[in-house]
């Protein structure tokens, strides 16, 4: 079920390395938009407690499509209201929000490991005017959709594959970023 999900658990290293780099303030709002494992959640709350924040659950908003994941989310320390069973690719609650930090690894599914009904949904999506390849992976989505979810100077830490790098859709996203 988790690699039909495209989940891929983060190291703690990675994330905590990550959320170090991404949360620089007690206040930052942060959202884990396929929280998974919930690894980039637990980093996060190490973090803001080391920038002295006295409620750091309070300030974090994850997402996932599984429910199992958003137990884990719960098991946290997250509320009810802060964990959303949701497809974060869809309009949800999260689309309310503008956030400091997004962090998170994103699913890593490929377009032919997808149903039709999936690969149908996908084609239809489009970012601020940008449509991927048909090709394109399930984290570009992630990506692109996040980066829409930022306030002004905010900072999105994402575990990438490299794909980013070389393919079609990858330089899409590079572009989009730059």
């Amino acid at each position: 079920k988790r690699r039909q999900l495209g989940r891929f658990d983060t190291p703690r290293p990675m994330a905590q390395a990550l959320a170090e780099w991404a949360i620089r303030s007690s206040n930052d709002k942060i959202l884990e938009p396929s929280s998974g494992g919930a690894v980039f959640l637990r980093s996060s709350i190490s973090r803001l407690t080391d920038l002295g924040c006295k409620r750091p659950v309070s300030r974090l908003t994850a997402c996932d499509i599984d429910e199992s994941a958003c137990h884990l989310a719960k098991k946290a320390g997250l509320s009810d209201s802060r964990v959303h069973l949701c497809d974060f690719l869809e309009e949800n609650e999260t689309d309310k929000t503008k956030f400091d930090v997004i962090l998170g690894n994103p699913p890593y599914v490929r377009r032919h490991r997808m149903s039709p009904a999936e690969r149908e949904k996908l084609e239809k999506l489009e970012f601020d005017g940008i449509k991927l390849n048909r090709k394109a992976s399930l984290w570009a989505y992630f990506v692109l959709k996040s980066t829409l979810l930022l306030k002004s100077g905010g900072r999105l830490g994402f575990v990438l594959p490299e794909t980013l790098l070389y393919s079609e859709y990858g330089r899409q996203v590079l572009s989009w970023l730059v």
